[in-house]
């Protein structure tokens, strides 16, 4: 799909946001009323630091959870403190996870290190507060087997995240 650029006349291309259009291996968390309200805070120029924080750690929490039902689980069962049997579940086999605050570079050498370390790619799941369909089209391309998990596909990430967050604005 192209779009006509107006001001000379040439085309570039215009990415789509349905997550279908980047594979199988992105997923966008179902969106809800609470989730859009999250993302609109946090993308509101007025909203104070505290408030900031406060949602944007809400959001953090909904991706990573999200992320870790990802992951394999196995059967179990385990004696309670009352003596009787629970049938559960335990990851099948350890996790690890690795924060980046909004470089691309840093995530692309980090999947590198991992696949150099015996880490096969359709292990990793990159879970993220927002995603640009940029941003997806080159992770899906570069990296295919791996796993996307994000709030939204939007083309518009909110760049000053990271400043507000940590108070350097």
């Amino acid at each position: 799909m192209c779009s006509a650029n107006e001001s000379n006349g040439t085309t570039s291309p215009v990415l789509s946001e349905n997550p279908a259009d980047y594979g199988e291996n992105l997923k966008i968390l179902d969106s809800n009323d609470q989730i859009k309200e999250l993302q609109t805070i946090i993308r509101d120029k007025n909203t104070t630091r505290s408030d900031f924080k406060f949602y944007a750690d809400r959001l953090i929490r909904l991706v990573i959870e999200e992320s870790l039902n990802q992951l394999p689980y196995s059967d179990c069962s385990v004696i309670t403190p009352t003596g009787a049997i629970y049938d559960g579940l335990r990851y099948r086999s350890g996790n690890c996870g690795v924060s980046i605050i909004r470089s691309g570079e840093a995530m692309e050498q980090a999947v590198s290190v991992l696949k150099d370390h015996g880490v096969k790619e359709h292990s990793i799941i990159l879970s993220n507060l927002f995603c640009t369909p940029v941003a997806a089209r080159m992770v899906v391309t570069a990296f295919p087997d791996l796993k996307i998990l994000t709030s939204e596909l939007n083309p518009v990430a909110p760049n000053h995240f990271g400043q507000k967050y940590f108070g350097t604005d």
